[in-house]
């Protein structure tokens, strides 16, 4: 993960599916990312690059969704935080998380449902 994200602009596909797939490769393994400040949610250049096309924040959230109850504690506030800020994350993280919801440990079921009131 750490060469991806140094290289990541070199990495960009060019084709629509395999930026979902490239996105949902970064969800997925978002807690392997490394961060220079542990409060950000991404690298500022990926978080840059997922504001401004749409189909890779969809699918980075797809990506967390599906793996929100392995992350820690502080990675879960950061992505909770992110919900009310980043539309198509948000709605790629529903997606992601809905499968799995229901299996969800209670205390994890309402700290989303608080984060979205």
């Amino acid at each position: 993960m750490e060469y991806l994200t140094e290289n990541f602009s070199n990495m960009i596909p060019k084709e629509k599916s395999r930026v979902y797939l490239f996105g949902l490769f970064f969800g997925k393994n978002l807690n392997f990312i490394p961060r220079v400040d542990p409060k950000l949610f991404l690298p500022s250049h990926i978080y840059e690059y997922m504001k401004s096309n749409r189909y890779f924040g969809n699918c980075v959230g797809h990506g967390v969704g599906n793996i929100f109850n392995f992350l820690d504690d502080e990675l879960r506030q950061i992505v909770l935080g992110r919900l009310n800020i980043d539309i198509e994350f948000a709605e790629g993280f529903s997606f992601g998380l809905g499968r799995s919801f229901p299996s969800l440990d209670e205390s994890y079921r309402q700290e989303i449902q608080k984060s979205n009131d």
